[in-house]
C-alpha cells in the first residue's frame, strides 16, 4: 500500500521523468523515484538491457 502512495504523489509531478531517469542512471535500488517502485526499476533495467543485447549496444 506504500508504493501505491507514493506513486500517488508523483503523478502529477512536472519533474517525475527527471526523477526517474536521475534515479535509473544512478542506480538507486530503494524508494520510489519518478512514480515507480524498486520493481519498476527492475523490470525497466531489464528491459533495457534486453534491448541494449539485441541491438549490440551492450557494452558501449
Amino acid at each position: 500500500m506504500q508504493a501505491a502512495e507514493a506513486k500517488a504523489v508523483c503523478r502529477p509531478c512536472p519533474v517525475a521523468a527527471a526523477c526517474l531517469r536521475w534515479a535509473m542512471d544512478a542506480g538507486e535500488v530503494h524508494g520510489t523515484w519518478g512514480g515507480t517502485s524498486e520493481d519498476d526499476r527492475r523490470v525497466l533495467r531489464r528491459g533495457a538491457a534486453r534491448a541494449a543485447a539485441v541491438s549490440g549496444t551492450a557494452d558501449e
